[in-house]
């Protein structure tokens, strides 16, 4: 979400995140520097999707 300020192409990313059983799966970009930028944004996310696939 961040990225588009610093990259204007960051919009054409393929990034997605889906689950398949219990298995929470998200891809995440091929760049070391894009992943520590968006890591810290997709980190809560994870962690609430990982409370309702436990359910």
């Amino acid at each position: 979400v961040r990225s588009f300020d610093k990259v204007p192409t960051a919009i054409l990313s393929r990034s997605t995140a889906g689950t398949r059983g219990t298995s929470l799966i998200v891809n995440l970009p091929g760049n070391p520097k894009a992943i520590g930028e968006c890591l810290p944004l997709v980190i809560p996310a994870i962690r609430e999707a990982l409370k309702h696939l436990r359910e």
